[in-house]
């Protein structure tokens, strides 16, 4: 059986702040947005709602379907997989929104509204993607550093043993300030949907197509360029390339918001 290294302490203390971001920060926005800005909260769960189905069930499904059409065609060129994954986060989550804001919540939303349903679909991805897996990360950090989980896998068929102990390597190896970047990379994302849901909100309102294409092309963009830096950046280089693409999208979601008269959209019908 492979040898248990202990979980730095620092990697440990990452993985906690993380976890806190993830579910702290969208409690702490619904509540500003609700308290402070007197957004109606029920826009929050449209996003949550919205994003669970649109990325979490529609678009896994197609991907299902995709992986086992292409084999490993996919997996083995980044270029290809950077495009592909780009393109239905795109259009799943970007149509995704605008079906639900145009379709479901007509004559009732407004351009702060908008904030809201961002708020909601971006932290309930925060919190699906880090809060709950390094949740389950600490507690196996805890299970490493006190014995239980090497007990465990002793108890384990012989040839399961290695294959268990080599798949909680990465809790040791991984460099400490990475359980860091994750929280912080999810701040980005949820200020990046909260972008893109103020474009949308701008091609309902407006019925100009153009606001969708930017808020489709603007994901497009953010997400394939961070798969490809991937393969060749460091973590930390990757979330400044990330942040500099995201705070060119919120300037354009910022001229598009200031640019609304702030009156409940008339939704234009197509």
């Amino acid at each position: 059986m492979t040898q248990l290294s202990t979980v730095p302490a620092a990697s440990i203390a990452g993985m906690v702040f993380s976890t806190i971001l993830a579910f702290g920060l969208p409690v702490a926005l619904f509540f500003l947005f609700w308290k402070k800005a007197r957004i109606r909260p029920s826009f929050f769960f449209a996003g949550c709602a919205t994003f669970f189905l649109s990325s979490m069930v529609l678009e896994q499904i197609l991907h299902s379907v995709v992986f086992s059409m292409t084999g490993t065609l996919l997996n083995e060129n980044i270029w290809l997989y950077a495009l592909y994954g780009g393109l239905a986060a795109a259009v799943f989550e970007e149509f995704g929104r605008f079906i639900v804001m145009k379709r479901f919540l007509k004559c009732q939303l407004d351009r702060k509204d908008a904030l809201m349903f961002g708020a909601g679909h971006g932290s309930i991805e925060a919190i699906f993607i880090v809060g709950l897996s390094y949740m389950n990360n600490l507690v196996l950090s805890t299970m490493i550093n006190n014995g239980t989980m090497a007990a465990s896998i002793a108890s384990m068929e012989a040839e399961a043993q290695t294959p268990a102990a080599q798949s909680l390597a990465v809790l040791w190896e991984l460099p400490s300030y990475q359980f860091y970047m994750a929280g912080l990379e999810r701040v980005q994302a949820i200020a990046l949907h909260i972008a893109l849901s103020v474009l949308v909100f701008a091609a309902v309102k407006t019925g100009k197509k153009l606001f969708l294409g930017l808020a489709l092309l603007f994901h497009f963009i953010v997400d394939t360029v961070t798969i490809v830096a991937s393969s060749f950046m460091p973590v930390w280089a990757i979330e400044l390339l990330v942040l500099v693409m995201v705070l060119a999208v919120a300037f354009v979601a910022c001229k598009v918001y200031k640019q609304d008269d702030g009156q409940p959209a008339a939704f234009a019908e197509e």
